[in-house]
């Protein structure tokens, strides 16, 4: 093992050395960090190789435990786990066990998970709050600060000198006729972006002249102003404004049919998870770590403070507030007085939890790959329906149908009275991080790590358009919202923009 101080101790089953080289690799990049791994080639039984494992889990300030099937029954993996979790609750380090596949909990095992905190790799969110989580455990900033410093090493000049000249090289070998359609398509939107805005104000003098109330449309393609990951953006009910919170610790309030900033709220302290707009309009909530606060959506005056978890949505009536409180519970509060009406506990970690449409029931998927359905009052399970590689599950508008997305790539459609299932949608080529009904309930929007975004008909299944990798500009798209009126969509994208497209154009 190098001398070099490590900062970061990862525990694993070697049947997942594959996938857990992609995991050490996106760390290192993220985080700067320096992780250690037992890739020496020394076998386990080796007396020295002990020696270097309790060494290294001793000087690492973090210690990762990579669960799987596999790593549930490695007595080697376990015994590391018990050792550090021991160690490190002496001295106060971070123990944190990620999900690197969906797999169950295996119960029969001594060592209580409940004890660490739980991160689902695969969900988009919990990924990027880890990356947080590890840059402040093991000096990002510092280490930044640093490198700023220092001036830049000949050999690194030398690797950005070869890395522009692959580039050049690369740009030399595009294809020309794909460089001219590229281009005519360009100038294409651009005559179309023209078009909407003519038509659209148009519209509006036509209104204003018959004395009826101006309709809502957007001139702007892109909002900009983040300087950090955008976790959440939704809008608000009358479709006019748009709400996004980010890691920069900030809020920002949009006018939807300018897409000028119209407000920055700073008051949370750290990463702002998600922010979405009360029933009525009136009120802001936001979720930052286990802090939630409720705004004032007119004056932006914070009027409560509140402790929750990494986000945060009221009721339909807006009288009760859905957080959660860890990894494996969820809190609902009253909205007006901030007291916890009610705790729901699972064994298993849950992901994004949401109310059904009157308010009656709560829903969530749950990392053991089960949908679980709860009475908001009494907190009683009234239901569980077990899916694969479950990734999100949401009410239909009419309560009747439940939608869940899967990293098989599939989205199913299934009976919430029931429980069986009514359909399967294909199509995605990835994993699909998420996937919600339009408000009327006639179509599906669904994101996907194949990079696209894609609306389907609810009744047959069939994709009635994609939005995404055919657009150059576009990296990951994160999160998708349609507005109130359905003709709008928000796009969350990778690079710290939101796009706004026009469904009836595109």
């Amino acid at each position: 093992m190098s001398n070099q101080q490590k900062d970061i101790f990862i525990s694993y089953c070697r049947r997942d050395i594959d996938k857990v080289k992609c995991f050490k690799k996106e760390i290192e990049d993220e985080t700067l960090a320096q992780c250690w791994m037992d890739l020496e080639g020394i076998e386990s039984g080796n007396p020295k190789f002990t020696k270097m494992v309790i060494h290294a889990i001793n000087s690492c300030p973090v210690f990762l435990f990579m669960l799987s099937e596999a790593s549930q029954q490695s007595e080697n993996a376990l015994k590391e786990l018990d050792f550090a979790y021991d160690k490190y609750h002496e001295e106060g380090k971070k123990v944190v066990i990620v999900y690197i596949e969906p797999c169950k909990m295996n119960d029969e095992l001594k060592f209580d998970y409940k004890k660490a905190d739980t991160i689902d790799w695969q969900n988009t969110m919990q990924r990027e709050k880890l990356i947080l989580d590890l840059k402040k455990w093991t000096g990002y900033e510092e280490k930044v600060k640093k490198d700023e410093k220092n001036h830049i090493t000949k050999e690194r000049l030398q690797t950005i000198r070869k890395e522009i000249e692959d580039i050049k090289n690369h740009i030399n070998h595009i294809d020309t006729e794909l460089i001219t359609q590229e281009h005519q398509l360009m100038v294409l939107r651009n005559i179309k972006h023209q078009e909407r805005v003519l038509l659209t104000k148009l519209a509006d003098e036509e209104a204003l002249l018959m004395g009826k109330p101006r309709p809502i449309h957007c001139h702007a393609n892109i909002l900009e102003g983040h300087t950090r990951t955008i976790y959440s953006a939704a809008f608000s009910p009358d479709g006019k404004q748009i709400v996004s919170a980010s890691e920069d610790k900030s809020i920002r309030i949009w006018d939807m049919m300018t897409g000028e900033c119209l407000w920055v709220i700073k008051g949370h302290a750290d990463a702002v998870f998600s922010a979405s707009f009360s029933p009525d309009g009136k009120k802001i909530i936001s979720a930052s770590r286990n802090v939630l606060r409720i705004w004032n959506a007119e004056t932006k005056e914070c009027l409560k403070v509140l402790k929750g978890g990494d986000y945060a949505t009221f009721s339909p009536d807006g009288k009760v507030i859905l957080t959660r409180g860890y990894a494996t519970s969820l809190f609902i509060l009253d909205a007006e007085t901030g007291e916890r009406i009610n705790t729901i506990e699972h064994k298993s970690s849950l992901r994004h939890a949401s109310f059904s449409p009157d308010g009656k029931n709560i829903i969530a998927a749950s990392m053991d790959n089960t949908i679980r359905i709860w009475d908001t009052k009494t907190g009683e399970c009234i239901r569980t329906i077990t899916e694969n590689e479950l990734h999100s599950a949401t009410f239909s508008p009419d309560g009747n149908r439940i939608l869940s997305s899967s990293g098989d790539n599939t989205i199913r459609i299934w009976d919430a009275k029931t429980g069986n299932i009514i359909k399967a949608i294909k199509g995605h080529e990835d994993s699909v991080f998420e996937a919600f009904f339009s408000p009327d309930g006639k179509r599906i929007v669904s994101t996907s790590l194949d990079k696209t975004v894609r609306i389907w008909d609810a009744q047959t299944g069939e994709c009635i358009t994609q939005f995404g990798n055919q657009l150059t500009p576009y990296k990951l798209i994160k999160r998708a919202t349609l507005s109130p009126n359905e003709e709008i969509i928000l796009l969350i994208i990778s690079d710290n923009t939101i796009r706004i497209s026009d469904i009836l154009e595109h």
